[in-house]
């Protein structure tokens, strides 16, 4: 049965990722420790609407947990789409795509304390900066490109254990607020 899913999540997603609106902007976002606890990073590929992309990554702490690396590459994928809308770029909306799934959890919650920068940076891109934000959970270790590209970015960092993975994405979306979306 794991299986024949698995096959379904490489199927759906490049069309589900293909289904965003192409003037939205897409965000690709990983984090990563080693063994789970020491020598975090993350690592972060956004594809403007132009065509143009951005690698950003960093370290996270010698002793952390892939949990924080996830946030970490979060929050810094918004702060980055935000002063980048702040310097001129058009944004319409904004996908952020992350596999994991606790954070999902968390954001899809009643503004937990642990997600409270990220959802502050959500409210900001749509209230103040009327852009809309979906933000779709895709698997890891399924077999498409995003998480991919930007990987290797994460992995350079000094200490970083290379996160490796692919993604995937399935179908569930749960609206959070009147324009962002948790898929």
């Amino acid at each position: 049965m794991a299986l024949e899913r698995i096959a379904a999540l490489r199927a759906m997603a490049p069309e589900r990722i293909d289904s965003f609106d192409r003037s939205y902007t897409l965000c690709y976002t990983d984090g990563s420790a080693k063994d789970g606890v020491h020598d975090g990073g993350y690592g972060i590929l956004v594809q403007w609407p132009d065509g143009t992309t951005t690698r950003a990554s960093g370290p996270v702490g010698k002793i952390t947990c892939s949990y924080d690396c996830e946030y970490k590459a979060f929050v810094e994928c918004l702060r980055l789409v935000l002063r980048r809308h702040r310097e001129g770029t058009t944004l319409t909306g904004v996908v952020v795509l992350t596999d994991c799934q606790s954070l999902v959890r968390k954001l899809r919650g009643t503004g937990s304390a642990e997600v409270g920068e990220a959802l502050q940076l959500v409210e900001e891109l749509m209230r103040v900066e009327n852009v809309r934000v979906i933000v779709q959970w895709l698997p890891s270790h399924v077999g498409t490109g995003g998480q991919s590209r930007q990987t290797p970015t994460a992995a350079k960092q000094p200490g970083h254990p290379n996160a490796g993975g692919t993604t995937s994405a399935t179908q569930n979306s749960c609206p959070l607020g009147s324009r962002i979306g948790i898929i």
